[in-house]
């Protein structure tokens, strides 16, 4: 048979002395009997208890709303800044190829200034993209390449010097991660987040 320890009578119990020096000091709880002299009563103990443990979850659902505002200043303040870093991006891409643009636009200027023969090439309406007109880019890679090649050979410049921009292509919207993102904020601001399997 198995053995199981002797079980405390309730008289016992409330004689341990562990709980009688916890009933004696419960003159230190603040409450509505904060100023009685004579012992609690275990019931008064527990619902003391849970009105501590309540006014505690209260305090932090309070402190979580307010820090709610703080959340959606973040996420402003970040939208912000990677609005800001997405403009710089498209800047550092372009700079090769609007540098070369200029200079391109200097040597035509040059050579239709010699050239008295009526030039017959089209110029879209200002009102239209400049991505919808000239696609070459994406319709015909090789082609795009090809015209580049020859319009370093035609300035004299090193063909590598008008190539694709080295900066990183962005990754496409579909790729990113937005609860990556999140879980790093969350450990930045001292948040330990619930792993979630997706």
């Amino acid at each position: 048979m198995p053995h199981h320890p002797p079980r405390c009578t309730s008289s016992e119990l409330s004689e341990s002395p562990i709980r009688k020096k916890a009933l004696q000091q419960c003159h230190l709880l603040k409450g509505h009997s904060e100023h009685r002299s004579n012992e609690w009563k275990e019931q008064e103990v527990l619902r003391s208890c849970v009105q501590a443990l309540e006014g505690r979850c209260s305090r932090r659902s309070e402190y979580a709303h307010q820090q709610k505002m703080a959340v959606k200043q973040l996420v402003a303040k970040i939208e912000v800044i990677l609005l800001n870093e997405l403009s710089g991006y498209v800047e550092r891409r372009n700079e090769p190829d609007r540098r070369l643009i200029s200079r391109l636009n200097r040597e035509l200027i040059n050579i239709d200034s010699r050239d008295e023969r009526p030039s017959i090439y089209h110029v879209p309406s200002p009102s239209r993209p400049a991505w919808k007109t000239w696609n070459l880019d994406v319709s015909d890679p090789t082609k795009m390449q090809k015209v580049l090649d020859m319009t370093a050979d035609i300035m004299r410049l090193p063909r590598h010097s008008i190539a694709e921009s080295d900066v990183p292509e962005i990754k496409s919207s579909t790729d990113w991660d937005a609860r990556l993102m999140s879980l790093f904020i969350c450990e930045s601001i001292g948040i330990v987040p619930v792993q979630v399997n997706e």
